[in-house]
Formats: structure tokens, C-alpha cells, sequence
């Protein structure tokens, strides 16, 4: 199991983002040390997540409900592709 993103706040996101976003095997290893099929694409997954999250986060603190949902949509569609073994 992985960390929950969705207890996460903006910056912890926004990190998690930046170091999972890379599709590096060395970091996406640190998430699945036993390196399940496709742990790579998954870690990615999860960063992209992370990003549309700290996104949804931003636009709902400005007021923006419409575009914070558009990009909690995109995060459920995300999760919804993760493996059983990547979800929280």
C-alpha cells in the first residue's frame, strides 16, 4: 500500500510530484521496493495525481470550484487505473 495522497496538503503533494514525475526507476522504487509490473508508469501515475490534486487544492482556496473539479474528475480517473496493489 502507498501513501494516501488524498491526506496530503499542497506541499506535500507538490514535493511528492517533483519526485515521482521523473519515470525513474530509482524513485519509483523507493514507493514499491519490490517492484511489481509496471511500478515505474505507476509511481508516474501517482505523481500526476499528485499534481492535479495540489491543483484542485489551489483553485478551491482561489474560489474556483469548477476547475478544482474538473481536476478532483482527473485524479478519480487516475485512481480508478491504479493497480489494486498501488491504491490507498
Amino acid at each position: 500500500m502507498v501513501l494516501n495522497l488524498d491526506t496530503m496538503t499542497h506541499d506535500e503533494l507538490t514535493s511528492f510530484w517533483f519526485k515521482y514525475r521523473t519515470r525513474s526507476r530509482k524513485a519509483a522504487i523507493e514507493l514499491f521496493p519490490h517492484k511489481p509490473k509496471a511500478y515505474v508508469k505507476t509511481a508516474n501515475s501517482l505523481a500526476v495525481y499528485a499534481f492535479n490534486k495540489a491543483t484542485a487544492i489551489t483553485c478551491r482556496e482561489k474560489g474556483d470550484i469548477l476547475t478544482a473539479q474538473v481536476h478532483e474528475i482527473i485524479c478519480d480517473q487516475i485512481y480508478s487505473d491504479l493497480p489494486e496493489w498501488a491504491k490507498w
